[in-house]
């Protein structure tokens, strides 16, 4: 059966794959300095508790505990994410950021940049499947 989402340079032979070497992606990918990320969302990201699951653990045969990252202030993880890449990014990110979602992720690019004093915006779809933007 061939490939339905073929990678660049690849062949449709399933036997003689070979990864390909993605420039952007190796750009992008970057090794993560978890001091610098620890550093980056302190005093903006909430230290989040985690809660002990019975009902899980139980069903699952080991101890389970859930983290509250419903906590943030922007209702998720992702909040620590972006704030360690607008860090990452330094003075690449002074022009201001720009995001593709309107859920949990926008709202943590937002908060990111509202912390870094960055100007910020949102492109997504409505309902309508017209493009919106706002910022």
């Amino acid at each position: 059966m061939e490939d339905p989402f073929p990678r660049p340079g690849a062949s449709s032979h399933s036997d003689d794959r070979q990864p390909t070497a993605d420039p952007l992606a190796a750009e992008l990918i970057e090794r993560v300095d978890p001091n610098a990320a620890r550093l980056a969302i302190a005093g903006i990201a909430v230290r989040t508790p985690t809660i002990a699951c019975e009902e899980l653990a139980e069903r699952a045969g080991t101890a389970v505990a859930l983290k509250a990252e419903c906590l943030q202030r922007a209702g998720s993880f992702k909040v620590r994410g972006a704030l360690a890449k607008v860090a990452a990014l330094g003075d690449r990110a002074a022009g201001g950021l720009v995001t593709g979602s309107a859920g949990n992720h926008a709202l943590a690019v937002a908060q990111a940049a509202r912390a870094r004093r960055l100007a910020r915006g949102c492109a997504r779809r409505g309902r309508d499947k017209s493009a919106e933007w706002s910022g």
